[in-house]
């Protein structure tokens, strides 16, 4: 496995965006000021973790590894809209929602569950 893109929604004005880099777990929030980003502290490659990443009513975005937090960060505005760029698996096509040309996940991913609400 290697660094990637697990998963993104929107891109370069509204959206968010789990992948890794540097071995590390990294979740972007892009909202309407800015872009708001969390990274684990160490590498996942080569080993089955539960990856979560969260964002509350109140802008408190959270990143978890195998139910233990890792990392938390306000975000810039909560995503007012439906962002223009679809949600894409491994892949971040469009416009980008944190930087230019990330690769695709290569890697496995064994489940995704994206939920709205509480």
């Amino acid at each position: 496995s290697a660094d990637g893109v697990i998963l993104a929604r929107g891109g370069q004005s509204l959206g968010y965006i789990l992948e890794i880099e540097n071995g590390k777990p990294v979740f972007a929030y892009r909202g309407p000021e800015g872009i708001s980003r969390i990274a684990g502290p160490e590498s996942i490659l080569d080993k089955w973790v539960t990856l979560k990443a969260t964002v509350d009513s109140d802008g408190q975005m959270v990143l978890s590894v195998q139910n233990q937090r890792v990392g938390q960060a306000r975000v810039k505005g909560l995503i007012p809209r439906n962002p223009n760029d679809g949600l894409q698996i491994g892949a971040d096509r469009g416009s980008p929602v944190d930087k230019e040309q990330t690769a695709g996940l290569k890697g496995l991913m064994l489940q995704i569950r994206i939920y709205h609400g509480q």
